[in-house]
């Protein structure tokens, strides 16, 4: 069998890594030399199909956007749009600044990134 049409593309990696952040700290002073945790990251998306956010780029954990009873199994899934939370990635981003990686070929458009952030002395 022969395909008459064929859409081919070149696999590409798209990694976002925000400016790190800059707050008042507690003492009145500026907190660029402070050590910062997170305490909740929240993505505010459209149309997306999942991606990764981790402290590095080899530790990175999957961003869900699976809504259980909304999606049949056997079907494609449904595009997110909204705000997806995540806590588990407190305390491991010291500097503030988390790498979000799209590897595969699905949508993932990333309107903000909103932070809960904790600054050390």
């Amino acid at each position: 069998n022969s395909a008459t049409r064929a859409i081919v593309g070149l696999p590409y990696t798209c990694t976002l890594r925000p400016v790190r952040p800059e707050v008042n700290a507690p003492d009145g002073g500026t907190s660029a030399a402070k050590i910062k945790s997170y305490t909740e990251v929240v993505l505010r998306v459209k149309d997306c199909l999942g991606g990764k956010i981790g402290p590095s780029t080899t530790d990175l954990q999957e961003i869900s956007t699976y809504v259980a009873d909304s999606q049949v199994m056997d079907e494609v899934p449904a595009a997110f749009t909204g705000d997806i939370t995540i806590r588990q990635l407190a305390r491991s981003c010291p500097d503030g600044q988390p790498y979000i990686v799209q590897d595969k070929p699905v949508p993932m458009k990333l309107l903000s990134i909103i932070t809960s952030l904790d600054v050390g002395e």
